[in-house]
């Protein structure tokens, strides 16, 4: 016979052991709390059943023990550390470059648009598995219980049917509209359409209805119609064909870059003059500006020549407005008259020396053949900077110019980099529409193609200045496919490189192309003007008030697959539950179970958040959730193999995730009238699972998991029975929570309130939905009292332990079937789980 204290006396210092190697540290309201809150946790009974079942297989070390320690913590979900976030202003971030204060893209849930919110917070939570999803053109990686919106299609079952055969039966039948509704059980309203209109229906109720009214052979159509609705679904619940919803296209709320001005001036008659009152200058104040005394000292007289970024800081220094106190001192300076800001054309130069073009020196380079895109390039560039592009004498595939402040100016604008390391600045993202379409039609012009197939090709040996690209085409609503690559074998002279990868992203609405980018090749406007159909079926289905169209749309999910452990990172977003992701909509809530519930006590003591308060409550439930992993990733230090650390992972992922779903189907049915059978689903996926992975993960480590199916059936039966036994001890104090009927104060429906519903008389059941609505402040001790005398005076209880008891056998069935040296442990367990009186 199996002694419970002992073994927990024995096993529970090795599972304490454990958790404080992972709890370490004094921060005060962290790790105090832990350890309180550990200190509530009653036998470990999680950590035991899990040694137990190793030890039942044969484990005879202590390989199990980080992974039974982490049975006692949880989790939440989280982004990978290259996930890029789009905000505004500006170029998207990747997560870890997001701090506290930007603004980001959301999704109005109520409005069906976009919207801009505040992060208010930047978590990294430790390493766990994530997962790949792959759409037509979109990729994320997500861990696997992280929530994606999705649009779902459901389809309804109309019945057209021959309106005089059912009328006229009816007629004839005796029975009324209403009579027909209450022994079909149906509103009136549902038999009327039934018999009169065009409705969906159910085959059994609507099969009943004509053979009440005699009718054997009712003349009867169907047709389907479909609606459509927005759900959450977690990431590793994707499926193929699934549409998730993508951000299509951002707000024009871009304004022009405002270019630095470059070169050397002298200050005006009148710049000299604003300054004499400050004369003469201290050396101590004039050093502060990094350079020579005596040289800025000269310029501040007007004698020398000096940067504008210089003056600019004296100016701002002696708080005196710079104006146009000054002037470009060569005759090369006043003829370079470049904008004070971007426009299109300074955009389209720039988007054009990006795709092909490079500085050496004081030397700017485009790459370009003779002819008709070349020419129209060297006009604009000397219509912005006044100064010619010539021909390179050694490449006349060439052009160049000669200009130290043209090429500072470049530099300014972080353009300038080797061909492998370039990447769309940050500021082409927060500019106009036009200024960024004129962006790309330079890049177009310089390494883009367009195909036989009117298919635009941006190519560039850097990924990360590709991927920008994509992001920044997504933005503008251009559908993009997902980034490529091909290998081109290289015909440099000189170089050890045989072959270099090219990176690219196709574009296939050529209408779009031709009328907002457009090119100034001829030969690819004619192929522009091949007029290709995009097959988008689905999204003509979609009624447009789902989403906003004019922002978002969607697309099918192509795979989804695992990508390995990472470092993952969650957002916190004000007014917001959700943010946009590598252009998906992906969630960023935690859950925590005590605080949701409002369970001020557990196992006779305050829970954390009610003696530590509300905010250190949630942060000490995120610290914990990211040490379960930490705890398993300890199994390799006890001789546990990389691979089998990974199936842990997965396990505990898989479970965390039922269980969470778990816990919001509870909370789901606490409004409505749910059947047994939802009740049912509910305690498989948020208890269920929670038993199951402790025996799940000793089969694991000990190399029998061909008997995990054997256990997770067991858990099928033992995990409902033990919360059955939860609800019953809810009506004693054996619960720990320091009052009787808790669970009827935060109006759970448990099996007992569920088969109540179904056996009192509608008084009473009103009576009964008014209370379980009520806050649990609200609910009196008076109407604890009512709800537990209905229950009694209709044997729920009675029932709840009968239900408890037949699942009970049917554990006893599955336990058979497994081997004979878990058979005597796991019927103990069954027992104690079903039987326990606290």
């Amino acid at each position: 016979m199996i002694d419970l204290e002992k073994l927990s006396k024995e096993k529970a210092p090795l599972i304490d052991k454990e958790l404080a190697s992972v709890f370490s540290g004094n921060v005060p309201s962290l790790h105090d709390a832990i350890k309180y809150h550990l200190g509530t946790g009653g036998k470990r009974l999680r950590p035991l059943l899990s040694i137990v079942t190793y030890e039942a297989l044969g484990g005879k070390d202590n390989k199990i023990l980080p992974f039974a320690a982490a049975c006692e913590l949880f989790h939440n979900w989280c982004l990978p550390r290259d996930a890029k976030i789009l905000t505004n202003p500006g170029k998207p971030k990747v997560v870890t470059e997001i701090k506290p204060g930007d603004m980001v893209y959301t999704f109005d849930g109520k409005n069906r648009t976009i919207s801009r919110n505040r992060v208010s917070n930047v978590m990294e939570t430790g390493q766990r598995m994530v997962y790949e999803i792959k759409t037509t053109n979109r990729k994320l990686v997500a861990t696997g219980e992280h929530p994606i919106l999705v649009c779902e299609k459901n389809a309804r079952i109309y019945m057209n049917v021959d309106h005089g055969q059912l009328n006229n039966a009816l007629k004839s039948s005796g029975y009324t509209i209403r009579k027909l509704a209450l022994e079909l059980g149906v509103k009136k309203h549902e038999v009327i359409h039934w018999i009169y209109g065009k409705t969906p229906i159910e085959s059994k109720k609507f099969a009943e209805l004509q053979k009440k009214l005699g009718v054997l052979n009712c003349k009867v159509s169907r047709s389907k119609r479909y609606s459509y609705n927005l759900r959450w679904k977690m990431a590793n619940q994707l499926s193929k064909g699934d549409l998730i919803v993508i951000s299509t296209n951002l707000p024009d709320d871009g304004v022009p870059y405002k270019l630095i001005k470059v070169g050397k001036f002298k200050l005006t008659q009148d710049g000299i003059k604003a300054l004499s009152e400050f004369k003469p200058f201290r050396k101590k104040d004039l050093e502060v500006f990094g350079i020579n005394y005596k040289k800025i000292h000269s310029a501040l007289s007007g004698k020398q020549s000096i940067e504008l970024k210089i003056l600019e800081r004296v100016f701002d220094f002696y708080k005196i407005p710079l104006k146009e106190h000054y002037y470009g001192f060569s005759r090369i300076m006043k003829k370079l008259n470049y904008p004070s800001a971007t426009t299109e054309g300074f955009c389209q130069i720039i988007g054009f020396f990006l795709g092909d073009g490079f500085v050496n020196k004081n030397t700017i380079y485009f790459s370009q053949p003779k002819g008709e895109v070349r020419d129209h390039y060297t006009k604009l560039f000397y219509e912005l900077f006044g100064r010619k592009l010539t021909e390179n004498v050694a490449n006349d595939c060439q052009l160049a110019c000669y200009s130290k402040p043209i090429a500072e100016l470049f530099r300014s604008l972080d353009i300038c980099h080797r061909a492998l390391e370039k990447r769309i600045p940050g500021w082409v993202f927060t500019l106009p529409k036009s200024q960024k379409l004129a962006f790309l039609r330079g890049y177009l012009d310089s390494d883009g193609t367009i195909n036989k197939q009117s298919i635009a090709r941006f190519a560039c040996g850097s990924r990360e200045l590709i991927e920008d690209m994509k992001i920044l085409l997504d933005s503008l609503g251009f559908v993009t496919g997902n980034v490529g690559r091909f290998i081109v074998k290289n015909t440099f002279e000189r170089g050890s490189k045989k072959e270099s990868t090219i990176w690219y992203v196709l574009v296939s609405n050529s209408e779009k192309i031709l009328e907002e980018i457009g090119t100034e090749t001829a030969e690819y406007r004619r192929r522009l003007l091949v007029s290709r159909k995009r097959h988008t079926k689905f999204l003509h289905e979609i009624p447009r008030s789902v989403v906003d169209r004019e922002f978002f749309g969607f697309n099918p999910v192509i795979c989804v697959k695992k990508r390995g452990i990472e470092t993952v990172y969650n957002l916190e977003v004000e007014d917001a539950h959700n943010f946009i992701a590598n252009n998906v909509v992906v969630h960023n809530c935690l859950v925590h179970d005590d605080i949701m519930d409002g369970d001020r006590m557990r196992r006779d003591k305050p829970t954390v958040w009610v003696k530590y308060g509300l905010a250190h409550g949630i942060n000490v439930g995120d610290y914990m959730a990211q040490k379960v992993f930490e705890l398993i990733i300890k199994s390799s230090g006890y001789g546990v193999d990389d691979k089998t650390v990974l199936k842990l992972m997965d396990a505990m992922v898989t479970t965390s995730v039922r269980t969470a779903e778990g816990q919001t189907m509870d909370i789901n049915m606490r409004s409505g009238s749910p059947k047994e059978s939802d009740y049912m689903d509910m305690v498989m996926a948020k208890t269920g699972h929670y038993l199951t992975v402790p025996m799940v993960g000793a089969a694991i480590v000990a190399g029998r998991e061909e008997i995990i199916p054997k256990l997770v059936e067991l858990g099928s039966f033992i995990g409902p029975a033990f919360q059955i036994a939860d609800d019953i001890l809810d009506l004693t104090e054996g619960k720990g929570r320091g009052e009787i009927g808790r669970d009827i104060k935060e109006g759970k429906k448990s099996i007992l309130i569920i088969y109540c519903l179904s056996k009192c008389s509608a008084k009473e059941k009103k009576l009964l939905l008014e209370t379980l609505e009520k806050t649990p402040e609200a609910t009196t001790n008076s109407d604890v009292s009512r709800v537990v005398a209905l229950l009694n005076k209709y044997n729920s209880l009675d029932y709840a332990k009968k239900k408890a008891e037949e699942l009970k056998k049917k554990a006893y069935v599955s336990i058979k079937k497994m081997p004979p040296e878990l058979q005597e442990i796991m019927t103990f367990f069954a027992d104690y789980l079903v039987n326990r009186k606290k």
